[in-house]
């Protein structure tokens, strides 16, 4: 997961995306892989489909405080 984002920080999206595509199969327990896919989307200015994927993974950590700077826009 941590070569998505590597991707990321360098603008190519499409293979960030492949990489946390790829850790959520290997490991789909893993709910950092949400993080990531809200910072591709936040990236892309989609703000709302952001905000799903951080609330997508606190439903499985509801008392994880490093979710609230990510999901400071609700």
């Amino acid at each position: 997961m941590a070569l998505g984002f590597e991707y990321l920080n360098k603008d190519d999206l499409k293979t960030a995306m492949f990489r946390f595509n790829q850790a959520y199969l290997l490991e789909s327990t893993n709910t950092d892989i949400y993080l990531g896919y809200g910072a591709v989307y936040a990236t892309l200015g989609n703000y709302v489909k952001a905000s799903q994927q951080y609330h997508e993974r606190s439903a499985f950590i509801p008392k994880n405080t490093r979710l609230f700077p990510d999901n400071g826009t609700d």
